[in-house]
């Protein structure tokens, strides 16, 4: 039997046990209750904040950006890339961490796209670029200067990472990245449930894998995990740390005591907690 630290993102290991090192649900027994939080905090976000402005970036109801603005100028918005494996969740509940944001002077913009396997990851990466350029076409429309700060959870850090290295025309729309708890080698997944709807083969799961490419957005970084993450997910932040410290300023490298994949998001809202203080190694301080 492979045993993972020899073997540290899990490759080599049984399809059965590969699949639990990939199963973030594995160890967070409350996951689902998490994910209807998700949805409920949400809810409640757009009740006390107002309904998100709708940016569509393409024809489908999922290529949109949802806008939460703060009623006072912004320092940053925090553009969020919500994960669920390519497959799942959604922009609508991933306005939960707008109240704490506001408070703490950030926008907050989710980005949706369509899921696999209507869609192929290639495309789900160029969709979050598509969306990219719109939110920040946007918001320079109304005379902003946007400072964006890029975060991501899971496989929505996948899709942050990815915009690391993908090839724009000009500058980057999006001054700083936060990858949480992502996946950045993608050839684990092959033959598991998981690639059931994203039918990865060994080329494009290369091709696909940011660990694989090198970032050419000269943008600071921060990374963070949950420390009940299983140890194939937790082995990946701290591989993509240190690759990305290679050719990019890493402002903070954090595993979060106490927090598991789904829960450690909440702390986005909390300025005190450690994920909280990796967005802000990353923000602009506010204007006095």
């Amino acid at each position: 039997m492979t045993a993972l630290h020899d073997d540290p993102f899990g490759l080599h290991l049984p399809l059965e046990q590969r699949e639990r090192a990939y199963s973030p649900s594995s160890l967070a027994p409350g996951f689902a209750e998490t994910l209807q939080r998700y949805h409920r905090d949400s809810r409640a976000a757009e009740a006390l904040c107002g309904p998100a402005e709708v940016l569509p970036y393409g024809p489908s109801p999922r290529e949109k950006v949802l806008l939460l603005p703060a009623s006072q100028p912004a320092r940053a918005t925090l553009v969020y890339v919500h994960g669920g494996y390519w497959q799942e969740l959604s922009a609508e509940d991933s306005l939960f961490p707008a109240p704490g944001l506001h408070a703490q002077g950030y926008d907050l913009a989710a980005v949706g796209y369509r899921l696999a396997p209507e869609a192929r990851l290639e495309q789900i990466v160029e969709q979050v670029a598509s969306a990219l350029l719109q939110l920040r076409a946007a918001l320079l429309a109304r005379g902003r200067v946007p400072h964006l700060v890029l975060a991501g959870s899971s496989a929505g850090a996948h899709l942050v990472a990815m915009m690391l290295s993908h090839s724009w025309e000009g500058p980057p729309p999006f001054q700083a990245a936060l990858l949480v708890s992502g996946i950045y080698e993608l050839a684990p997944l092959i033959g598991t449930y998981i690639d059931q709807p994203l039918q990865l083969t060994a080329a494009r799961a290369a091709a696909l894998s940011p660990l694989r490419r090198v970032p050419n957005c000269k943008v600071p970084v921060a990374l963070a995990w949950g420390e009940r993450e299983t140890d194939a997910f937790q082995q990946q932040s701290r591989a993509m740390a240190r690759h990305l410290a290679r050719y990019l300023p890493v402002t903070a490298v954090q595993p979060c005591a106490g927090r598991d994949h789904f829960d450690i998001l909440f702390d986005l809202s909390e300025p005190a907690s450690p994920l909280g203080r990796c967005l802000a190694s990353l923000t602009p301080e506010p204007m006095r």
